[in-house]
Parts: structure tokens; sequence; C-alpha cells
């Protein structure tokens, strides 16, 4: 849907060490992701440990790509205070 509406692709992950393999990969591969879309209401996934494990990928995205942005944005289908603390 993303690659045919927007024109770029897009890549899919359902499990969170998956996750994180491919976006180390596309670093050292010097084409980075723009952007990861983080869906918080899959039951499947354990946030906690995701964004525990992205944050420790911080340090190395940093030392693998220098100053490379890559932007997280969350989703879920409620607003409540969890989430927005999630999301903060």
């Amino acid at each position: 849907m993303f690659e045919k509406s927007l024109g770029f692709k897009c890549d899919e992950t359902f499990i969170e060490e998956t996750a994180l393999q491919m976006i180390k990969r596309s670093l050292e591969e010097n084409n980075p992701y723009k952007f990861i879309v983080v869906d918080l209401d899959d039951p499947s996934m354990m946030l906690g440990r995701f964004m525990s494990s992205f944050k420790n990928l911080t340090a190395q995205i940093k030392e693998i790509a220098g100053a490379t942005k890559i932007d997280v944005y969350a989703a879920s289908s409620t607003s409540s205070a969890r989430v927005l603390r999630i999301c903060e």
C-alpha cells in the first residue's frame, strides 16, 4: 500500500529482535530507514523490551551512522494516559 500510494518501499516485521536487526543492517549498508512506525496495540509485541532495546541501539546508530536521524512514530487505537507515556 505505501509503495503504491506514497512511492516508497516499506519493510514489515512482527518480532522486535528482527526489527532491531533490520534497523542496524540498514545503517551498516548506508541505507538507513527514514522513519519507523510502531503499532502499540500489537499483542504479539513486547513493547517495553523493544523500546529498551531500541534505546540501546541508538548508541550504536550514532557510532555507525553519525548524525543519521530516524524518526519513530507510534500508532494506537486509543489515547489513554498509558499510551501517551509510552509515546513520550
